[in-house]
């Protein structure tokens, strides 16, 4: 059974208030009016937790006994203070028995989002956009861990296009206002006022079941049928280095410092196979050589939580030759200005060729042909690796055990892709041309 209580920290013991009145009543009166913070106690299966209720009140005005400022003395605001503190009160006593049911008890984080949703109730109960900090600081995957950087980023991404979308069609950002229409307008506005393709559009739509459904869960905004909310991504080309490139980029001589670091960490991870957020946060221990001789990188993936022992092999231990006498394995570059190095980097290397690039808007196919130069990206790398190896032969269970793929149908583009080149490889083997020598 749950005790929950209110009190003011830092108030004078009854003690001190008799001794400052025999010694120092100014003093004593100089301290009873000075506003302390109201604190919400609960004590819960043998723990006690507290809490600040943001709110303050000096100590003559307040009444000990009934935890509750003192209305005699505290003529305006009084009531409503009360009222507030009541009703808190009330809410984690509630919390608190759900959770004594089902054996469990509160914890910090818990009682921290019931007095956000107290606090934010009256100001803002109606506005998705002005919640969004209370949406990214308490939402979890589905693992139950916390947002990760660049999930919070993507996030960002779309609460600043949901703004948007509603300056400009002036729609007020209310919950009132979201159902199905809304949403499908929402993805409109992306593919045709925002020039969206259609992917990203749909990645955009995903993101909104997750980031309503949130408040849906929360009681913000009525229970809505995302069924009916279709966000299909259709396939464009994967762009990858072929190896004889990829060993081009590694030996190719850049004078800057900065770019030839950027060139180091990008090949380094075409050789491993892995997300740059897992390449950011790289340590030295996280590497060492097994029994049997063979390099490893064991690592505990960002984005998944799901441990993966990578094999170093030789182009990527040459890399990390070169910084083994910095603090990490390798360069900490953000990856904004990663992406940003790699299209100098690749104008240095003279990946001048055209490839096709094929994106879909409003439903409708486009392609189009621009220098790979343009395209490279970290995530170049790790398309690169994944098709490489399984080009190589390398099986598809291991590659996908390095890679971390969950996803069949998003792995199963990449075997496709390394079928198709090795169909070419042999269709260019036996032409016509190639064979006239033995005819």
């Amino acid at each position: 059974m749950a005790t929950v209580n209110l009190y003011l920290k830092g108030a004078l013991s009854e003690s001190t208030i008799k001794s400052l009145a025999s010694n120092d009543k100014h003093l004593l009166k100089e301290l009873l009016v000075k506003p302390l913070q109201i604190y919400l106690k609960v004590s819960m299966g043998g723990k006690r937790l507290q809490i600040y209720t943001k709110k303050r009140i000096s100590q003559n005005l307040w009444n000990k006994d009934k935890q509750e400022a003192n209305c005699r003395r505290m003529k305006d605001g009084c009531v409503e203070l009360n009222t507030w503190l009541t009703d808190f009160k009330r809410k984690v006593e509630k919390s608190c028995s759900e959770f004594d049911l089902e054996g469990k008890g509160i914890t910090k984080p818990e009682l921290t989002l019931i007095l956000e949703k107290k606090i934010l109730s009256k100001k803002y109960a109606h506005n998705f956009i002005d919640l969004k900090d209370v949406f990214l600081k308490n939402q979890t995957t589905s693992s139950g861990t916390k947002l990760k950087s660049g999930s919070i980023k993507k996030y960002e991404s779309l609460i600043t296009h949901l703004n948007n979308f509603c300056k400009d069609k002036y729609i007020n950002p209310d919950f009132t206002n979201v159902d199905i229409p809304f949403l499908l307008k929402f993805k409109e506005y992306l593919t045709v006022d925002q020039d969206l393709s259609d992917n990203t559009s749909s990645k955009y739509l995903k993101m909104c079941k997750t980031y309503f459904g949130y408040f849906i869960k929360n009681g913000y905004l009525k229970p809505l049928d995302f069924s009916d909310l279709k966000t299909p991504e259709k396939e464009g080309n994967i762009i990858v280095l072929e190896l004889k490139q990829i060993l081009h980029l590694q030996n190719k001589k850049i004078e800057s410092l900065e770019l030839q670091e950027a060139r180091d960490v990008f090949c380094f991870m075409c050789w491993t196979g892995q997300r740059y957020s897992d390449i950011e946060k790289i340590k030295r221990e996280d590497i060492y050589t097994e029994k049997g001789g063979q390099k490893v990188w064991d690592l505990i993936v960002e984005k998944t939580g799901e441990r993966i022992i990578i094999p170093i092999i030789t182009y990527a231990d040459k890399i990390l030759e070169k910084f083994k006498n910095d603090p990490y394995p390798l360069p900490r570059i953000t990856n904004q200005r990663m992406n940003q190095y790699l299209k100098t980097i690749g104008r240095i290397a003279e990946f001048h060729q055209t490839i096709k690039i094929i994106k879909y808007y409003n439903d409708n196919k486009q392609e189009f042909y621009e220098p790979l130069r343009q395209h490279l990206t970290t995530h170049v790398a790790r398309k690169s690796y994944i098709t490489n190896s399984l080009i190589l032969g390398i099986p598809e269970r291991i590659v996908r055990e390095v890679s971390g793929h969950k996803d069949e149908k998003s792995f199963r583009r990449y075997v496709n892709l390394a079928k198709s080149y090795k169909n070419q490889v042999i269709q260019d083997a036996y032409s016509k041309g190639n064979l006239s020598k033995y005819i």
